[in-house]
């Protein structure tokens, strides 16, 4: 859909904004979620050591003006309309803010990433930080046409203080 919006919007105007990267929040849900994630944060477990019906994920693509709502939603009833796609209940258009956050770039396959998240929540504990909220993932390669060792991808993770004396943002 952003391609289409982007694509119509050039068509109308001569110009578009430049198409984001996809990205990606992943979380885990359950009983143990926590542990769980601070387990993987902590490079003591993998997302493979754990339940794989427990994750969850949305994927998302920033949308720059003055790409909106209405232009996403003439997208996809266009792509309906050429039976592009079907119907998609969970595509929308939302405003989202994440607050102050960390991140690492990691450069290479997604299967190494763990290495990098652990580096980051370290950085974030010697911060005087604490996670909070869902790990978010911002890919700036295509794995359909990078090599594996050569994917970069932006490790984020939503942060506050440990305590209300720990750093102020």
């Amino acid at each position: 859909m952003s391609y289409g919006a982007h694509f119509a919007l050039r068509k109308a105007t001569g110009e578009a904004p430049r198409v984001m990267a996809l990205e990606g929040l992943w979380w885990v849900e359950g009983a143990d979620a926590q542990a769980t994630m601070e387990r993987i944060a902590a490079g003591e477990a993998s997302m493979q050591d754990s339940d794989r019906d427990q994750w969850h994920w949305r994927a998302m693509m920033m949308q720059l003006a003055p790409i909106d709502g209405a232009m996403i939603e003439q997208a996809i009833t266009e792509a309906k309309a050429k039976k592009d796609i079907a119907s998609p209940p969970a595509l929308r258009y939302e405003r989202w803010a994440e607050g102050p956050s960390a991140q690492i770039m990691h450069t290479g396959p997604y299967t190494t990433e763990p290495a990098s998240i652990v580096a980051l929540h370290r950085a974030i504990a010697e911060h005087g930080s604490k996670p909070r909220g869902r790990h978010h993932e911002i890919y700036l390669g295509d794995p359909r046409t990078s090599a594996p060792e050569k994917l970069r991808t932006i490790l984020r993770q939503p942060i506050e203080p440990v305590s209300d004396a720990a750093v102020r943002y």
